[in-house]
This record gives structure tokens, sequence and C-alpha cells, in this order.
């Protein structure tokens, strides 16, 4: 309302005039920016505020909504940012949630006694995983069964080492596993991620696909492939000398692997006199137990022992002394 006042002279009376003014508030327009990144990356949430005569606000808060959830700060309250110079934003990392999603952002301003309230149209956010890529140092190799190998993979990201997340390693898609049949997992490290995994013993000489796996948060699964040669192990075999005196003997030695252990499975073997055989039979898990022909002449004779090779082992030679007494 406005009042005005005339002061009367010695010709005039005093008198008063009301009139009432309408005061209106000054529109506004919120914009926000679209938002582009990966997980875990920093990005700016902004909001642009102008009065209806194309100039920048300067007062009032802001607020975000993603998906129409109100944005909130790191103590989990209303995240309310002041408008300086006709914006208000903040930096923030982009959470997992917001990952492979297709989210809205919208603006809130709230206004004051000079401007109106107003709310933005939506912008979007596209926030995708990182992708990493891997490379098995250890491909190619050569190891026999009962030896003890390390798989090493390298992490990367645009040819910088990515630091966190695990790997597994498998063999021809089954994955490696401990004594009690937990999957062995290696944190990734500098980029670098490692395995220590003994070769079972008495596995069969074979070309193995050697697969790595990375796995983290914020990143998509990502395979590695390589591959491992399995060749075949050597062995011994232990006997003692053989005593008799009858046409037939009883005859029993050991096969064993480099590690000192009976080899696994079947092995046939061969037995000669004096490069005459003698006898033959199937060694059982390194076990050698059977019966020999002995019609000799009392005296000391070679006594040789031949295993053969097969899927899993090299052949091996033995030679001891066959005594017979008569």
């Amino acid at each position: 309302m406005v009042v005005a006042k005339f002061n009367a002279t010695a010709k005039y009376n005093s008198s008063v005039a009301n009139a009432t003014v309408s005061v209106r508030k000054v529109a506004t327009n919120v914009t926000v920016n679209n938002i582009t990144g990966k997980v875990n990356d920093k990005v700016t949430i902004k909001a642009t505020v102008v009065g209806e005569n194309k100039k920048p606000v300067n007062s009032g808060n802001v607020i975000f909504k993603v998906n129409g959830t109100t944005l909130k700060d790191a103590n989990g309250s209303t995240l309310v940012l002041k408008v300086n110079n006709g914006s208000a934003s903040t930096t923030m990392n982009a959470p997992k949630s917001w990952a492979n999603r297709n989210l809205s952002l919208v603006a809130v301003y709230n206004g004051n006694d000079v401007y109106n309230k107003s709310e933005s149209k939506a912008g979007r956010i596209s926030i995708t995983n990182h992708d990493a890529n891997l490379t098995i140092l250890t491909n190619s190799m050569v190891a026999r069964g009962g030896q003890m190998v390390q798989f090493i993979v390298i992490v990367s990201e645009d040819s910088k080492l990515v630091n966190g997340g695990s790997v597994i390693f498998k063999l021809n898609g089954e994955t490696i596993k401990d004594a009690a049949g937990k999957t062995v997992t290696a944190k990734v490290v500098n980029g670098v991620g490692m395995v220590n995994y003994t070769i079972p013993e008495g596995i069969s000489a074979k070309n193995l696909t050697l697969t790595s796996v990375y796995s983290a948060s914020g990143y998509n699964r990502v395979e590695g492939n390589g591959s491992l040669f399995i060749e075949k192990s050597n062995v011994y075999i232990v006997s003692e000398p053989v005593k008799t005196k009858t046409n037939t003997t009883k005859f029993s030695a050991r096969i064993l692997n480099l590690n000192n252990l009976p080899i696994k499975g079947n092995t046939m073997v061969s037995i000669k006199v004096n490069g005459v055989t003698v006898g033959s039979t199937t060694a059982v898990n390194g076990v050698i137990n059977t019966t020999i022909k002995t019609p000799f002449k009392a005296g000391t004779y070679d006594l040789q022992i031949i295993a053969g090779q097969n899927n899993r082992y090299n052949a091996a030679k033995a030679t001891t002394a066959l005594v017979i007494n008569r």
C-alpha cells in the first residue's frame, strides 16, 4: 500500500490518499547438465539458475533428485547447495548403484522473497562400469605332474595398472581350488594377481587352456586366456637284489616320481635276466608284485626292470642283481 500526504497551508486543508501496489516475484529457470562417466570416477552435478531477464540468480538454494529420490550428502542429509552467480554444483564419485541404468537428474530451486521456485527439465545420467585388460604372463608354460607353478596375470586399464579386485584361474574350464575344495583367489595389487598351484600328480600329458577371470566393484567381469602344456613326468624304479633257490621267484619293486612318491595308475612292466624276458606284469599305483621264472644255474645275474611309458609318465629302467643259490 502507498500512502500520499499533502501538507496544508493557510489556504488548503491537509488530506491523505491511499493506493495498493502489487509486487511480483521474479520468475526463474533452472537447467541441469547431463552426466556421463564410469563408476567411482569424479563427476560434477551442476544446476544453472537465471531470472526471467536471463541474468544469473545470486540467492537461494538448489537440491537434486535422481530418479525422483533426493540426493544426499555423505552424512545422509539432503544435499543443499547455495546458488552463486547463477550456478550451484558439487563433485562426487559416481556410485556403483548408478551403473548401467537409465537415470534422470532434476534440480529444484527453492526460491525466496525475490525469486519464484522452479524445477528443471530432466537431464540424463549415464554411468558405466570400467573395462580392464588381462595379460597372462605365464602363458605357454610347460610343467609336469607334482610340480609347483605360479600363474601370474597383469590387470590394466588404458595402459594403467589396476589396484584392487581379485582374480581366479581355471584349467580347461575347471576353477582351481585348494585342498579343502575352496576356490583359490588372488588379490590384485599394483596390477598383479598371482596364484601358486601344484600340478596334480599323475595328470596326463596334454595341452590345457589356462583362463584368468578378473572381478572388482565398478568393473565388468573380464577373462583372459593362455595355455599350459603338461608333459610326461620322469620316474625311477627302486628294487632290492633278489635271492632265490627255486625256478620261480616272487619279485617286488616300486616306481616313484621325482618327488619320491608312488606314481598313479597302471604301468606295464617287463623283467629281464641277462637280456632275456622272464616275466611281465602291470604295476598298480607304482607297486610291482609278480612272480618271475628263474630256472638258472647258481650264480649272479643282471636283473633288469623296464617300466613302459604311458600318457602320464616316461619310460624308466633299473638294474639290480639276481642271486641264485642251488
